[in-house]
């Protein structure tokens, strides 16, 4: 099952986050980790707090990505989800 993403007129799909983990995974093979989930607060939070950690020595690089972040700061903003002159 595909989840759909709907901001304002702009629509798309998403497959399942295993499947698009699993996908990516498959390209980036010099890569220790690579996971992807549905929703999180933030990503470099994420990333960060496990490079913090003793468990992760060595497990680098790593990628983590979502379909929806819930506190992100900057990145990618989709087209018409900010009024123009926004930043």
């Amino acid at each position: 099952m595909l989840s759909t993403i709907v901001k304002d007129v702009f629509e798309f799909s998403l497959p399942e986050p295993d499947t698009l983990a699993t996908s990516i995974r498959e390209r980036l093979i010099a890569f220790a980790s690579v996971d992807w989930v549905s929703t999180i607060d933030s990503t470099n939070v994420a990333l960060l707090e496990a490079a913090k950690s003793n468990g992760t020595h060595g497990q680098w690089p790593r990628l983590l990505g979502a379909h929806h972040q819930t506190k992100a700061r900057g990145g990618w903003v989709a087209p018409g989800s900010m009024p123009l002159g926004a930043h």
